[in-house]
């Protein structure tokens, strides 16, 4: 009798069965990196906090910052996690920081930069516009990039690694109390030390283990001091429970050492590490030195390999690796890479490098060869030899090919823009077949109607388009854009900017012209957010006739630019925000939207004031054309006329609505 009065007391979502409750709480963290929608659910009821707790204790993070930090983290998670046996619910352990801040010895070589990464710069790096559509793997588990790493500290000595055993051991002897741990993922900046290695193979040999801050230390070397691998580090490079990396290369360091950790990624990826499935590489630039001049003046020989070649390379049938992605300079990589890894087995290919007519041809050489058979998701940033596109005849001509070389792809991610004829070719071979897709293109109307009539089952798009004062054009292209039948996700960045001749810019009635036009298109507030959310979402409605619509979530974000007045461009800059719109019932007839306002702690840290003073004065006054601005201003605010705060008074132009 107690418990049906109980039960009588529940809402009708709390009297759902348990396990139908923790499905929605399963498909809620999966709603975002930062599982908003999970917490909150949580909070909605004691059942609904306890339904949820599957999911809210699926991965815990590890903020390490010395031995008495560790030691209360440790004891608080043991503290929560026993209530209930909450351990039976960790899936995946995430550590940050570095445990060797503040050592006293100034040999051990810990700099100053890794306080940077105990603060957050390898905590997640999810940007606040969203989720790459393109990656499969969420923030907590990759780093977007890599701040201020440096693979050669700290130094891979003796008196180091018997530190690093020692501070770590608490930790090593935490992992083994989650019998269900699937993921390790390791992303301070000391080496993993032995003990944990031991550990994941000996108790947790199914335990996949991501470093995102991979590096052979024992690899940066003096030229005249060549030398084996440190036997530690190999157990890492061999480690069964490898399963990705990102590491930080160059070929001299600006001390002047040699690095060779990308000579032994590509050994590992053929076999030494054997169950290695993602690499991410970041070439990066070693400072002006000396040492740097000195030692590239005496040239760098060939890496021996871990022992000096006593083991020989896996041949690359071996590899297994399916995701594969360079940050930094491209240098024709890809060429070498193959001599130790299987692309035929690549599923993830990303290249946030610039990639120049030169490299795109070995590329396509390598596609029209049927290399890159398996290949799912590609990402790739084209290097333009000059501004305008239409004129760089040979990257376009080596870009349609490539594109048209590649299997039909599931995602696409073009980081600069393709002129019209190269998209068009891009879009007739992997249409058919891509659910996400990201364009560097401003897409005019027309495009757009390309995209919807070769993409059939697009569900997550990027693309720019140009406002022009939410006219009737603007408001169609949005309209066409909800007209693609499965689409979830939208990303469109607003472009409210146009160049002027040089015989434009001495002219003050076009100036002041343009200053009014641009204003009007960059003011994006709140209501115009939700204003083409609800033209998106309707025109998808229309097009699932019957069916609840497929249009969830849509992101906005001001893009603008100017040669011809720096001030002006920053007052712009401001006046564009970005948001994030959602819709807040499922259902298929409610048009509520969910906004919310995307970089708001970065706008409120940022003095308008300030940045316009450094250009040109509080009141306009120092610089080419700044008499024109405020006039400007009032001309599409006239409400901001004599008010001291006339900056503050602005709002967006409403769209085009027929009658």
């Amino acid at each position: 009798m107690e418990f049906q009065t109980v039960a009588a007391s529940y809402s009708p979502l709390e009297r759902l069965p348990l396990l139908a409750l923790e499905l929605i709480c399963e498909y809620l963290s999966h709603s975002g990196s930062r599982r908003r929608s999970l917490f909150a659910f949580s909070q909605v009821s004691k059942r609904c906090c306890a339904a949820a707790n599957r999911e809210r204790f699926e991965r815990i993070l590890l903020d390490t910052g010395d031995q008495q930090q560790i030691e209360q983290a440790l004891a608080r998670w043991s503290y929560i996690l026993t209530v209930d046996d909450r351990t039976r619910y960790v899936r995946r352990v995430k550590i940050i920081g570095s445990m060797m801040i503040g050592a006293d010895e100034p040999e051990l070589g810990w700099s100053e930069y890794h306080i940077g990464f105990r603060r957050g710069e390898l905590e997640e790096q999810a940007d606040e516009n969203g989720e790459d559509i393109l990656l499969e793997e969420d923030a907590f588990s990759r780093p977007k990039h890599f701040g201020s790493f440096c693979g050669s500290e700290p130094k891979c000595t003796e008196q180091n690694k018997a530190r690093c055993n020692e501070a770590w051991g608490p930790v090593a002897g935490f992992i083994p109390t989650f019998p269900g741990l699937k993921e390790l993922i390791w992303a301070s900046t000391d080496q993993i030390p032995r003990c944990i290695l031991d550990t994941l193979h000996g108790s947790l040999p199914k335990t996949r283990l991501h470093m995102h801050t991979f590096s052979l230390r024992s690899l940066y070397q003096k030229l005249d001091q060549l030398h084996d691998i440190d036997p530690d580090e190999y157990a890492l490079a061999s480690s069964p429970n490898l399963s990705s990396i990102c590491a930080p290369s160059t070929t001299f360091d600006t001390d002047g050492n040699l690095d060779y950790n990308e000579e032994a990624v590509q050994h590992m990826t053929a076999g030494i590490a054997p169950n290695l499935r993602s690499v991410t590489m970041y070439i990066q630039s070693a400072g002006n030195s000396p040492y740097l001049l000195a030692a590239i003046k005496s040239g760098r020989p060939p890496w021996r390999g871990f022992f000096a070649g006593k083991e020989g390379v896996t041949q690359k049938s071996q590899s297994s690796l399916e995701r594969l992605a360079f940050y930094g300079t491209y240098h024709e990589r890809l060429s070498t890479w193959a001599a130790y890894t299987d692309f035929s087995k690549l599923r993830f290919l990303d290249l946030q490098t610039i990639v120049h007519a030169k490299y795109l041809q070995e590329l396509t050489e390598m596609a029209e060869q049927s290399i890159f058979a398996n290949l799912q998701t590609l990402s790739i940033r084209l290097g333009y030899d000059n501004e305008e596109i239409e004129e760089n005849e040979p990257l376009t001509r080596w870009s349609t090919r490539f594109f048209s070389a590649l299997p039909h792809l599931n995602g696409l991610h073009v980081q600069n823009p393709m002129i019209r004829a190269t998209t068009t070719a891009v879009l007739t071979r992997h249409g058919a077949s891509l659910k996400k897709l990201h364009l560097g293109n401003i897409a005019s109307l027309e495009e757009v109607q390309e995209v919807h009539n070769t993409c059939p089952n697009l569900q997550n798009l990027h693309v720019g388009v140009r406002r022009s004062a939410g006219d009737e054009r603007e408001v169609s292209t949005y309209k066409a854009l909800g007209s693609l039948p499965w689409l979830q996700t939208l990303s469109l960045d607003l472009h409210y900017t146009f160049d002027l001749t040089e015989e434009e810019e001495s002219d003050k009635g076009k100036v002041a012209q343009q200053m009014r036009s641009e204003l009007t298109n960059a003011a994006i507030d709140a209501e115009l957010a939700q204003a083409i959310f609800r033209v998106i979402f309707a025109a998808n409605r229309a097009t699932r006739q019957g069916i609840v619509p497929s249009f969830q979530h849509l992101t906005v974000e001001g893009a603008g630019h100017h040669y011809w007045e720096v001030a002006f461009s920053t007052l712009t800059d401001w006046l564009a925000h970005s948001w994030s719109c959602e819709r807040e019932r499922a259902d298929s007839e409610s048009e509520d939207v969910l906004v919310r306002e995307l970089g708001v702690e970065k706008r409120r840290r940022k003095d308008l004031k300030a940045s316009l003073g450094r250009y040109m004065g509080d009141n306009f006054k120092w610089c080419r054309d700044g008499e024109l601005v405020r006039p400007a201003w009032e001309a599409v605010w006239p409400e901001s006329e004599g008010k001291s705060d006339w900056i503050q008074t602005w709002h967006s132009v409403p769209l085009f609505h027929e009658p």
